[in-house]
């Protein structure tokens, strides 16, 4: 997997028991082109959010925390403007995501739109084409069947947890 490495030289603060940076929006990071004498470098990799319309607040709460971390966060209310391609800024979304998070919500994952997104994810990470889908229970809700062999983190019982399990998997993975 391709990751960007970028320097980091923001304030970092205690956020759900994990260190973040105390400014997200980017204007602290240069490029850096080598590892040898870079301060503070990091792996930052392209996530991209799949969640129902019905959680859209939790979806961007989280999107908020794993941008915090550094990483590229895809989320459809910050990616698609008035008057784009619902279907071309997905795509696009889904094809650079490293990590897909699919959001188990309280009304089901098996609407057209999340259902297309996380089979995409699945289909792609069963032959290896460098994505990984992380299942989260965001809102309540049960795996489809075919993934009930996955790991999952479970935000409705205790966020912090949930959030520090993501991190960890981007990062054992880099």
């Amino acid at each position: 997997m391709k990751m960007q490495w970028q320097v980091n030289r923001a304030r970092l603060v205690k956020k759900h028991g994990i260190w973040v940076p105390a400014e997200s929006s980017g204007q602290n990071r240069q490029k850096c082109d080598t590892f040898d004498g870079c301060w503070g470098v990091r792996a930052m990799a392209r996530i991209l959010i799949s969640h129902r319309t019905a959680d859209s607040l939790e979806a961007e709460h989280l999107a908020s925390d794993l941008r915090a971390a550094g990483h590229d966060v895809w989320l459809d209310i910050w990616k698609i403007g008035l008057g784009d391609s619902i279907v071309e800024r997905i795509n696009t979304g889904l094809a650079d995501a490293e990590y897909v998070v699919l959001c188990l919500s309280s009304v089901g994952v098996d609407a057209p739109w999340i259902s297309r997104e996380w089979m995409s994810a699945l289909a792609r990470q069963l032959e290896h084409k460098g994505v990984k889908l992380l299942p989260v229970r965001l809102t309540g809700g049960d795996l489809p069947p075919i993934l009930a062999d996955i790991q999952y983190a479970d935000a409705v019982k205790d966020y912090a947890s949930a959030l520090r399990a993501i991190l960890n998997a981007v990062r054992r993975a880099s």
